[in-house]
């Protein structure tokens, strides 16, 4: 009878062991959720994107499990010398709601202060796992694309080769799919703000946008060298997204240098005004001049040279618009020819000046550096930056004034008309507002003859013999209109 007893209180104990040994295996192999964000499976985009397990190289994947005291375990894989191997990490329930809380609150953590209080996680206590780092930004404003006639604006959170992500709401991970709508590139004729451009479908026209458009995106897609994936949320309707592309052809489409090559504007119109800037017509800012000193009895002493008072520098006072009308050849070549017109401000003149009414005509060849694209968003595709060399043909009428309150020279006018030849050289730099409308900036230099030579002889005195040069340089402003 009391073998019997042992005999059944042994059996009971073996199949208690058993039971627990059996929930404990069960246990220890159920996989576990710490945030439905990544399941309890971690990928490379996961990994990337979070942030997890920084000090982890050549990372493969990680899977999570319960442990029998309600925590958890990580089993790390990782490459080492083309090896596959393992690392496991053990969480207990403080760790797990910390990270829990990081991972749900990703994208709204202060990254600039890692151990900041925000949505109270104590990091200390996570560090190992994860680290918080910058990955969107609310603040971005929305744009507007055109989707057959109709204009939708919204934030865009995401864009890549084919397609964009776009959300009417702030992100939030677990409201996302109530909000986002997702467009494929052949379905969006226009991108309407910020900037315009037309796409059509085109995907060469969209590819060239695209970093401008990842830019705007209000997720962060590369850090560095590292490409940075889209949260889960958007992964997984980007994975799970379909169109029937059956209508799109990519063949038949141009590419954009053909584009460029075949659409552009052919007439340039161009006006011009530029004070301050366009004549400097003489090489000398004074007039030098000898005369002879006698004593009171008339016996020459020595010759004595002196100057005049500065001459107003007749440039600081010329108005002088531009017409310029170019046709072009070529993408970037135009040819033109321009028309300017002269005058100085007698409103402002000084004693000593020199006054000058003219014209001059241009003809000239434009050879285009830097082309406008009206198929892009970047700012710099806005200007034209060209080199312009012209022929130049002109007439100037030139008053030379002197008026010496010294009476060492008593006042006298010198008038000069003359027909002027040479080259002009001119870097030309537009801002293009609109396809057709232009603010035009050149800076320029013209060299022409004839040089005129002058000279007083007036009792005792006389001059060198100086010249007016009306070769000079400068800037001018103007608006363009193109078509």
């Amino acid at each position: 009878m009391k073998n019997s007893n042992i005999a059944v209180l042994c059996y009971f104990l073996t199949l208690i062991f058993s039971v627990n040994s059996i929930a404990f295996s069960q246990n220890e192999n159920k996989e576990f959720v710490i945030s439905p964000r990544i399941g309890s499976e971690i990928d490379k985009n996961e990994r990337v994107y979070f942030n997890l397990f920084p000090k982890i190289k050549n990372f493969k994947s990680a899977k999570i499990f319960a442990t029998p005291d309600d925590g958890c375990s990580i089993l790390v894989n990782y490459d080492s010398l083309n090896q596959l191997k393992s690392i496991e990490y053990f969480l207990n329930n403080e760790e797990i709601l910390n990270l829990k809380t990081a991972i749900e609150n990703y994208e709204y953590i202060d990254y600039t202060n890692q151990f900041s209080k925000s949505f109270d996680i104590n990091w200390s206590k996570i560090l190992s796992f994860i680290q918080p780092a910058f990955r969107y930004d609310s603040s971005k404003s929305k744009i507007a694309i055109k989707i057959g006639n109709k204009i939708i604006e919204a934030q865009l959170l995401w864009a890549d080769s084919n397609l964009v992500v776009l959300s009417n709401e702030n992100y939030k991970w677990n409201k996302f799919e109530n909000h986002y709508k997702i467009f494929h590139f052949f379905e969006i004729n226009e991108i309407v703000r910020p900037g315009s451009v037309t796409i059509t479908g085109n995907k060469c026209i969209y590819l060239h946008n695209l970093g401008y458009l990842k830019d705007r995106a209000a997720f962060l897609n590369v850090v560095g060298t590292i490409d940075i994936p889209p949260p889960p949320e958007i992964l997984k309707i980007i994975d799970q997204w379909e169109i029937d592309e059956s209508s799109y052809t990519s063949d038949k489409e141009p590419s954009l240098q053909e584009i460029l090559k075949t659409r552009y504007s052919k007439f340039h119109f161009s006006l011009f005004l530029s004070p301050n800037t366009y004549f400097q017509p003489y090489n000398k800012s004074e007039i030098v001049y000898s005369y002879n000193v006698y004593n009171n009895k008339g016996v020459f002493l020595y010759k004595a040279t002196n100057s005049i008072d500065e001459i107003q520098n007749s440039g600081l006072n010329t108005i002088s618009p531009e017409l310029k009308v170019e046709y072009s050849i070529l993408n970037n070549l135009r040819l033109g020819l321009g028309f300017s017109y002269y005058k100085t401000d007698l409103s402002e003149m000084k004693k000593n000046y020199i006054y000058l009414l003219g014209y001059s005509i241009n003809i000239n060849a434009d050879y285009i550096l830097l082309s406008y694209n009206k198929y892009s968003l970047y700012l710099i595709s806005n200007f034209e930056i060209g080199i312009n060399l012209g022929c130049q043909l002109g007439n100037v009428h030139s008053v030379l004034n002197v008026d010496n309150p010294k009476g060492s020279i008593v006042s006298d006018k010198k008038e000069y008309n003359n027909s002027l030849f040479g080259t002009s050289v001119t870097l030309n730099i537009n801002y293009y507002f609109t396809d057709w409308i232009s603010v035009n900036t050149s800076f320029f230099m013209n060299i022409l003859v004839p040089q005129n030579s002058f000279d007083w002889s007036k009792g005792n005195y006389s001059t060198s013999n100086d010249k007016l040069n009306y070769s000079g340089g400068g800037f001018k402003f103007g608006l363009g209109v193109h078509y």
